[in-house]
């Protein structure tokens, strides 16, 4: 097995939100999760278990004993290894998403603008709304 898989896996237990969704090792995890044998792959997925069972037990005994716990705490014992490898490519997905949304936005900003340049060279620069507004017009 790799070292430093070794190492990531015991790290687990003690500094578990460094490896959530938004977690400091996430995205070395992933890259690297193509390159694991079969053996690895399914030592991490019981790393990633492991770390939610611990903190489990970390959750109820804080509960048992009268102290709150952290939302996070929660969010830790949700997730597992499938989730965690996901997150980064849904990451990246609603990041696409979100910049065709504002390039369909511009587009149509753009197509206003020029809408409004061809309405005003149509009524020779003047505005459709009559002097009101400049210096000397309107009712004024």
């Amino acid at each position: 097995m790799l070292n430093g898989l070794d190492i990531l896996i015991e790290r687990m237990q003690s500094h578990p939100n460094e490896f959530t969704h938004e977690g400091r090792w996430t995205e070395i995890l992933v890259a690297v999760d193509k390159h694991l044998t079969t053996e690895e792959r399914q030592a991490l997925k019981q790393g990633f278990a492991d770390m939610a069972r611990g903190m489990f037990n970390e959750v109820v005994l804080k509960g048992v004993a009268g102290e709150g716990f952290e939302y996070d705490m929660i969010e830790i014992i949700r997730q597992d290894y499938d989730s965690v490898m996901a997150y980064p490519l849904q990451r990246q997905k609603a990041l696409e998403r979100e910049k065709k949304e504002q390039y369909e936005r511009d587009i149509e900003l753009e197509k206003m603008r020029i809408s409004q340049q061809q309405a005003m060279r149509g009524l020779g620069g003047q505005s459709a709304y009559g002097n009101y507004g400049k210096v000397g017009g309107g009712l004024f």
